[in-house]
């Protein structure tokens, strides 16, 4: 699985467009045995609070806007950083968890790709 991040600036307010994308086929594989993991997140960064509850693969998508205005482009271009850094951790560790279920289900190994984005 990959993360795509697309991010614009505009009139200082950073938007990040959120999606996860290339699923290999055992992890397509274990989402359909195993299920979605739903990802909650909740969290403030300065101005910005961010609540999320998507399912991993089939509603991802996500838009998040930061404004730069109230809090200064340099503080809120750090606060996407870290962001992305929280949300990428929170995928890998969904995954991985549904990777050890999976296994110890089947007695299998599976291995899962580290998200990239």
């Amino acid at each position: 699985m990959q993360l795509q991040i697309t991010k614009s600036i505009k009139k200082r307010v950073i938007t990040l467009e959120l999606d996860t994308i290339n699923f290999t086929s055992d992890e397509n594989t274990m989402l359909d045995e195993l299920g979605e993991p739903v990802i909650i997140y909740e969290k403030a960064y300065h101005s910005t609070a961010i609540q999320m509850s998507r399912k991993i693969r089939s509603g991802f998508k996500q838009k998040i806007k930061f404004d730069g205005n109230v809090d200064g482009i340099d503080t809120v271009s750090e606060d996407c950083d870290t962001f992305i850094e929280d949300i990428t951790t929170i995928l890998e560790d969904a995954m991985t968890q549904l990777n050890d279920e999976y296994s110890s289900d089947l007695g299998a190994s599976v291995s899962v790709v580290d998200i990239k984005y």
